[in-house]
């Protein structure tokens, strides 16, 4: 039996004055959203996605990043086998949890670093 931690890595980032968390799930393909001053979470999960099993793992979010206005989400969506022919996509959301844009990178990626509001 997996446990919580292997089935679920997630991923951290913060707002530049740390007043916001959020976290990304690997094998979920859900984002989290903390505020740190009220303590307030919310948490939000991408529609039609494969969902992780015992017999099936997809990845889904592999890498985040924010800066004061937007989290930054590296997205795969397919299984670990099939990573290296498939297209990551970089989603952008807002603070709220709302997305912002959606962009296909055309290749694989599996990191992704800001620099002051630059990728």
């Amino acid at each position: 039996m997996l446990s919580p931690i292997t089935s679920y890595p997630l991923e951290f980032a913060q707002s530049c004055h740390c007043s916001k968390i959020a976290n990304a799930m690997l094998y979920a393909p859900i984002i989290n959203i903390m505020d740190v001053n009220t303590g307030q979470s919310r948490s939000f999960r991408l529609s039609k996605c494969k969902t992780f099993t015992a017999e099936n793992r997809y990845y889904h979010f592999l890498s985040i990043c924010s800066d004061e206005k937007y989290i930054y989400a590296l997205y795969s969506g397919c299984e670990p086998d099939s990573f290296e022919n498939t297209h990551s996509e970089l989603l952008i959301f807002d603070w709220e949890g709302h997305i912002i844009m959606k962009y296909d990178l055309g290749m694989p990626l599996s990191k992704i670093q800001s620099d002051n509001g630059e990728l």
